[in-house]
């Protein structure tokens, strides 16, 4: 939900952020990987544009399906395509009462919509998978949350069925593990932002291992949008403090899982940074 605050950073690269002029992308990169566990990640600071189009919540799967949340001038929709390349409106989504209002889509295609129940006010968030063209709908990953609480922040399902959200009514990270029958549960505490070196946590994405995790919000005792990185060795044991990872733009950001490229939505297009 806080795409805008990535269309003002965007607009405001060069003077804001030291960031260089935006750049039509010419094609994938050579092989990259992620540094080491315990080292972050960095990037050049120039954007480089891959989709001319208004969408928001970009991610994709392992095999290259892209979804996120797109407008196509009048209506917004749950929206699919190939990786790097324009989406269109998916089928599956038009329930007369679960309004979407974000999407993601985790590393084995498995989709988890947050969507508003129109009756109830309340923002809810369910499982989809792709059937035969059309997606449908799964399990309930968590209970509704009521007005007038902010919505959980949902980072994506990892390859071993993990979902990493935010709340960020209280400022926590929490993981949750799918049992295979639709019943999710936490295999350890909610991590406190403070814990993470945070005060307030509104933005997340997850690899598809499990093991990187982008994170936005503020640093602890300065009101400041700021993206941040953690990792950690396994999915057994909690994320590290998080460091600052400069040269991102504060929005709605999704890491690839080579940390080749930070994509991140604004201006009506796709943009992603490059790894040094």
């Amino acid at each position: 939900m806080r795409w805008l605050a990535a269309l003002v950073a965007l607009g405001a690269c060069d003077r804001a952020l030291g960031l260089g002029p935006t750049q039509l992308a010419d094609g994938m990169p050579i092989a990259f990987t992620c540094p080491p566990i315990g080292a972050t990640p960095q990037y050049y600071p120039t954007l480089l544009q891959v989709i001319d189009q208004p969408c928001n919540s970009y991610s994709f799967s392992t095999a290259g399906l892209a979804m996120a949340y797109c407008t196509d001038g009048v209506d917004q929709h749950v929206s699919t395509g190939p990786r790097d390349q324009p989406l269109v409106a998916a089928s599956g989504f038009d329930d007369p009462v679960d309004e979407p209002v974000e999407a993601v889509i985790g590393g084995d295609g498995t989709a988890i919509i947050t969507y508003l129940d129109t009756n109830t006010r309340g923002f809810g968030y369910r499982t989809y998978t792709q059937v035969g063209g059309a997606w449908q709908a799964g399990s309930e990953v968590l209970p509704e949350t009521g007005s007038p609480n902010q919505p959980y922040v949902i980072a994506g399902m990892t390859l071993a069925h993990h979902v990493i959200y935010a709340n960020p009514n209280d400022a926590t990270l929490h993981e949750l593990a799918d049992d295979g029958a639709g019943t999710w549960t936490e295999p350890r505490p909610p991590i406190a932002a403070p814990d993470l070196g945070m005060s307030e946590i509104f933005i997340v994405a997850i690899t598809s291992d499990g093991l990187r995790l982008l994170l936005g919000g503020y640093p602890v005792d300065q009101n400041v949008d700021t993206m941040f990185y953690t990792d950690r060795p396994s999915t057994d044991v909690a994320f590290r403090p998080a460091e600052v990872i400069d040269g991102v733009p504060f929005g709605d950001a999704f890491l690839s899982d080579d940390c080749a490229r930070v994509y991140v939505t604004g201006l009506d297009r796709v943009f992603y940074l490059q790894q040094i």
